[in-house]
């Protein structure tokens, strides 16, 4: 249905207009009727119009300066003029402003019926040209957006000389020029058939956050994988650092509060190459290898590398991984088990991953937990089990806690059907 207005500042015409017609049985809703253009001008700066049926001699804006209006602020919606002055300067103008018909009044029902169904067809016409536009327009963004991809990932994987995907990229829109890079990535938990569709909506997230910070670009990686190249043309080296964690911070907040999908990034060490980018991408790839998906920031750099202690760390966050279905997993067990302090490795613990032990032992289990609910059927106690837990009435307290929700909330919310 298209929408129509009536102008007109004699009551019994508009009215006579309004009531003869058979809106609806043309394709047309009757949306509005005014005495003079500028009350119907008003209406239009806040409501969608298509047609406009309008006299031409109107106090406080006539049909002509209304004409002109909608000729330079409107131009899809359609005109037609009827008026009682058979003269050629109106007609000129109204031609001008590309009024589709100029009628002469009296106008009778079978000759407005006949013109509006007219109109329906070109409106029609252009509505299919502007979706079938619109169709082409997203399957060429859509085709660019994997061109793009596909040329990132040769760079960031290093199966494709970096001075020759540099120029492919450009030719596609993409000119990487800065003193510093950070190759970073994120991965998201599998969603079974429906992985690349959220895939896809996470990466328009993405591609939005890090346009706003006008430090990077999102590519598309293997499944269920965001890539992020950053770039530095001006920052120092800690702004530009403190600019990468701001934006995959945010990342991190805002997928998931979109999507109810847990993800992590990943940022390799800070390289001053293009050729140097795949190296950055490959430690992006160690995080991951070392952590579960909802560990929020990671960040990978030589110096904590190659210190000891950091490699005691991510040991430790891996034997959490494979043992946080155990009620008598405790930070003792974990520190007798790799012979270190127990003071000085929370301390660690916390800096390395901006978490209390305890913190990330609860956020993993419960990110099973929410697991389970979501695509099992087994009972509360016996995910309880499954996550550690030896009460389900406390699992149960703990999970209220971590979610906002009881377990049978979250299961009726996002559980299978």
């Amino acid at each position: 249905m298209y929408r129509v207005i009536v102008v007109d500042d004699e009551p019994l015409i508009r009215e006579r207009i309004c009531k003869k017609m058979d809106w609806e049985s043309i394709g047309y809703e009757l949306v509005g009727r005014f005495e003079n253009g500028l009350d119907a001008k008003e209406y239009m700066e806040s409501n969608p119009v298509d047609m406009v049926l309008t006299d031409i001699c109107m106090p406080y804006m006539d049909g002509i300066a209304l004409s002109e209006y909608i000729y330079t602020k409107m131009p899809k919606v359609k005109v037609i003029i009827f008026s009682g002055f058979d003269d050629f300067e109106y007609a000129q103008k109204a031609i001008h402003y590309q009024v589709e018909e100029y009628l002469l009044k009296p106008v009778t029902s079978a000759q407005l019926s006949e013109l509006l169904l007219k109109q329906k067809k070109k409106l029609d016409e252009e509505r299919a040209a502007r979706e079938k536009n619109n169709r082409l327009n997203r399957f060429i963004n859509k085709n660019q957006i994997y061109l793009q991809s596909g040329i990132m990932r040769k760079m960031m994987n290093g199966s494709g000389p970096a001075e020759e995907c540099l120029t492919e990229l450009r030719e596609h829109g993409i000119v990487l020029e800065g003193s510093s890079f950070y190759a970073a990535a994120l991965r998201m938990q599998k969603s079974g058939s429906q992985s690349s569709l959220f895939q896809f909506i996470i990466y328009n997230i993405v591609s939005e956050i890090v346009r706003d910070y006008g430090i990077g670009y999102a590519a598309f990686g293997q499944e269920c994988e965001i890539l992020i190249l950053f770039y530095n043309n001006k920052y120092s080296g800690r702004e530009f650092e403190a600019e990468v964690a701001s934006c995959l911070e945010k990342i991190c907040s805002t997928v998931p509060e979109h999507t109810q999908i847990e993800i992590s990034a990943a940022a390799g060490t800070r390289v001053s190459g293009i050729e140097e980018i795949s190296d950055s991408y490959r430690e992006v790839c160690e995080c991951f290898r070392h952590t579960r998906v909802g560990s929020g920031v990671l960040w990978a750099k030589n110096e904590l590398a190659a210190n000891s202690q950091n490699h005691v760390l991510m040991l430790a966050m891996e034997y959490i991984l494979e043992n946080y279905n155990r009620p008598e997993l405790t930070l003792t067990e974990v520190c007798s088990h790799f012979g270190v302090s127990v003071t000085r490795f929370s301390a660690n613990f916390k800096a390395r991953y901006d978490e209390t032990f305890s913190e990330a032992l609860v956020r993993i289990r419960m990110a099973e937990a929410k697991k389970l609910l979501s695509s099992t059927h087994y009972k509360n106690y016996e995910i309880a089990e499954r996550c550690g837990y030896t009460d389900p009435h406390y699992f149960g307290i703990v999970f209220k806690k971590a979610t906002g929700k009881t377990p049978a909330e979250w299961r009726k919310e996002y559980g299978e059907a």
